[in-house]
């Protein structure tokens, strides 16, 4: 009873992942407070793994692939010296930029682009991925229907 109690309170205010967590906190606390602290920053936790979650789904990338396994060589051609860092922190997308890979087939562009995908949802960043195909394609669909415009917005607000 006090159980279902706990799930109807937490969901009413937001608190989904709450009642899981009772059990996973231990009791060794000082304090009443220290343990609510603990509880709601497990809270927050389960919060921000679903967002990542989320966040890669939206984010349409193919397949799971990460830096750890990417061979940089000299068939790829970054503009400057650091580019490679600046790829790899991140930064573009701070500074709201793209990155747009082109080359020959094999030259690991894609699983680049998901790598780095896949590292900016885990840093809680919105991301899409687009292959130039279906990028035209959606482009010439909302130019027949005179969406282009409100597609531009969309894209320019989201990523």
């Amino acid at each position: 009873m006090k159980s279902d109690q706990l799930n109807e309170l937490c969901k009413k205010l937001h608190l989904s992942h709450l009642p899981e967590s009772i059990n996973s906190i231990a009791d060794d606390f000082d304090s009443k407070e220290e343990w609510l602290i603990s509880l709601l920053e497990s809270e927050i936790n389960c919060r921000r793994e679903l967002k990542k979650a989320r966040l890669y789904k939206q984010s349409k990338i193919p397949t799971k692939k990460s830096l750890e396994d990417y061979e940089w060589h000299n068939q790829i051609l970054l503009p400057n010296p650091n580019t490679k860092e600046e790829l790899t922190s991140l930064s573009f997308i701070r500074q709201k930029e793209n990155a747009v890979f082109v080359g020959t087939p094999g030259t690991g562009k894609t699983h680049l682009a998901c790598a780095l995908g896949r590292m900016a949802t885990q840093a809680e960043i919105e991301t899409r991925f687009w292959r130039v195909p279906e990028l035209v394609t959606n482009l010439e669909y909302q130019w027949r229907n005179n969406t282009l415009e409100t597609f531009k917005k969309w894209l320019g607000k989201n990523y």
